[in-house]
């Protein structure tokens, strides 16, 4: 049941935290994320944990990359989409960069 709780969580935590724009929320988003993530399991789990959340992160990238397009052969506003694009984008930034420091035994922090 933790383990349930604990992936919903950080489920949670990363789509808010690609959909909010505040920089003090993100921060705090940010934070949370890293409690949440260093909360269960081995290095090894964390690790193989964070392929996954990439994997899902770099999709929907993707998919918003290709919304984006749409909008623009469209002629419509982007704004909003390219925003939250950004806002992906340096979400799998952060994970890319946490996950390498989980394999290199150095965490730190998200940020």
């Amino acid at each position: 049941m933790d383990r349930f709780i604990h992936t919903q969580n950080l489920a949670r935590f990363m789509g808010l935290l690609e959909a909010e724009t505040d920089v003090l929320r993100r921060e705090r988003l940010q934070d949370l994320l890293l409690e949440e993530e260093n909360r269960f399991g081995s290095r090894r789990e964390r690790v193989m944990e964070a392929d996954g959340l990439i994997a899902r992160g770099e999709a929907r990238l993707r998919e918003q990359e290709l919304l984006v397009a749409r909008l623009l052969d469209d002629g419509k506003d982007t704004a909003v989409a390219e925003r939250l694009l950004a806002n992906m984008s340096q979400t799998l930034q952060l994970f890319v960069a946490y996950r390498r420091g989980l394999a290199a035994g150095t965490v730190g922090d998200l940020g």
